[in-house]
């Protein structure tokens, strides 16, 4: 049984019987255990891809505002230079 063992050596059955269900319960916790890390491991990598893309989001932002600034700089020494000619 997944590497519990139960040792029964001239117990009564009652008691064979507990110590059995000891080991199930113990079996069953350690299960809902790895579901919940699990759950939290897939809860953590779902919010981590969610900040990259905001990253991703907020890198293109500012890339887009930088390029509109050239733009406008590019655009304002345009007109200066041709009104000084």
């Amino acid at each position: 049984m997944l590497g519990l063992e139960v040792h029964w050596d001239g117990q009564s059955e009652s008691e064979y019987e507990f110590c059995h269900s000891q080991h199930l319960d113990w079996f069953h916790t350690e299960l809902e255990n790895e579901k919940t890390i699990d759950f939290h491991v897939r809860e953590h990598e779902m919010m981590r891809k969610q900040a990259r893309k905001k990253d991703l989001t907020m890198e293109r932002g500012r890339n887009n505002r930088s390029q509109f600034e050239s733009h406008v700089l590019l655009c304002i020494v345009s007109h200066l230079i041709r009104r000084s000619l």
